[in-house]
């Protein structure tokens, strides 16, 4: 399986990944995983650097976990609960337009991927203040975001300034 965004080693875009086995050591990790962890970012980053244990051909750990775009988390969170339990599940929500409640099943890990764009995770853009460079948000991001306790307005203005550079 590959990730949909991926992970930029040596200028080459890595897109394997590999699950550690699913063991009782491994359960008990992801289940003390929001132990000592402020956000769920964070605990994502834990949950993920436990139950990796690789990535485009490299080692995981916590900081490689925090490079991976947000959207190859989210994907990897969905692929590890497929992993854990692929039992089908019933989900409910209200349709926006009627209200009305809506069931439906859902396969871990089935739901339909597609593969970034072919300037991911990088992409230049031409502004009236000239060309800037704007990357994917990764988990570094959402860490950094959730840990804030500001308005919207200048958590808005901090991601920015994360994610363009001249």
């Amino acid at each position: 399986m590959e990730l949909p965004g991926g992970l930029l080693c040596d200028g080459r875009l890595g897109r394997d990944y590999r699950f550690k086995t699913v063991t009782g050591e491994l359960e008990r990790a992801l289940t003390e995983s929001g132990f000592y962890t402020c956000t769920l970012p964070e605990q994502v980053t834990r949950i993920l650097s436990c139950s990796l244990s690789e990535v485009a051909g490299v080692a995981v750990d916590e900081a490689l976990c925090r490079s991976l775009s947000a959207g190859d988390r989210q994907f990897l969170v969905l692929q590890l609960e497929a992993l854990i339990d692929a039992s089908p599940r019933w989900i409910t929500a209200l349709c926006a337009g009627c209200g009305e409640q809506l069931q439906f099943q859902i396969t871990p890990g089935s739901l339909p991927m597609k593969p970034a764009g072919e300037d991911y995770p990088e992409s230049a853009l031409k502004l009236s203040i000239g060309e800037v460079s704007l990357r994917v948000p990764n988990g570094g991001d959402e860490e950094f975001i959730s840990a804030q306790a500001s308005d919207n307005g200048s958590l808005l203005h901090g991601l920015l300034s994360r994610l363009v550079s001249s």
